[in-house]
């Protein structure tokens, strides 16, 4: 397997897990909440990023008491960073976020950090290390 592919799977792999691990330390609270996790996508064009997609949004089916929001950042910074400020306006209680690049998110990432948002940054860094 090429190192791509393996990048990609792993990425994959990390965030199909921060989701469960999200869902299943939740479960006392599960009944009573509706839990809102978005995910600011770089963008769905690639093929890769179409089926991440698919694959998050089969697994949060599975969690009645998930509610997933995904975005796509249209593989614009700006656009992307509009996404971000948006789901912080939403209040979700975890953010997932593929950036589309380190430096143009970074700012938008501590915003959600500041808010006591989780954040599990994806496939690329942002230039801070406060992110979970």
């Amino acid at each position: 397997m090429k190192r791509r592919e393996m990048l990609k799977l792993a990425t994959f792999a990390a965030a199909l897990l921060t989701i469960t691990a999200i869902l299943s330390g939740n479960h006392a609270f599960a009944q009573d909440k509706k839990w809102k996790i978005g995910f600011s996508q770089v963008t769905t064009i690639e093929p890769w990023r179409a089926q991440f997609n698919k694959d998050i949004i089969a697994e949060a089916a599975k969690h009645p008491e998930v509610e997933l929001i995904i975005t796509d950042g249209e593989d614009k910074t700006e656009k992307q960073v509009a996404d971000v400020e948006n789901l912080i306006r939403q209040e979700v209680d975890a953010l997932l976020v593929s950036p589309k690049e380190s430096a143009g998110l970074t700012g938008v990432v501590q915003q959600a950090i500041d808010a006591k948002i989780p954040v599990f940054v994806l496939d690329r860094n942002v230039d801070t290390k406060d992110y979970t």
